[in-house]
């Protein structure tokens, strides 16, 4: 009855943290392959893993409402973003 679900969204992970092995070259909006963008599920968005992903305010969206917002409004349960993060190079000048 007292539940509240929470989830992370750290998506793409090279949007949040250097620690990519990748060096500092993630952009806002970006393109990335599927598999940093859905890391092991990717199978269910992309047909390879390098297929590119658009990741702009459209694409945070759709994935908030597809998830967590849906799991929201079909159970009829509170839903919290506990943790977000993006990564303080991007909006350097």
């Amino acid at each position: 009855e007292n539940v509240l679900y929470t989830f992370d969204f750290f998506v793409p992970w090279a949007l949040v943290t250097a620690d990519t092995g990748k060096g500092d070259t993630a952009t806002f909006p970006g393109t990335f392959p599927c598999g940093d963008v859905y890391l092991s599920w990717w199978r269910d968005y992309c047909g390879s893993k390098d297929q590119s992903v658009r990741v702009d305010a459209g694409w945070i969206r759709n994935a908030i409402r597809s998830l967590p917002h849906a799991l929201s409004s079909r159970h009829n349960v509170p839903v919290y973003c506990n943790q977000w993060g993006v990564k303080g190079e991007l909006w350097a000048d």
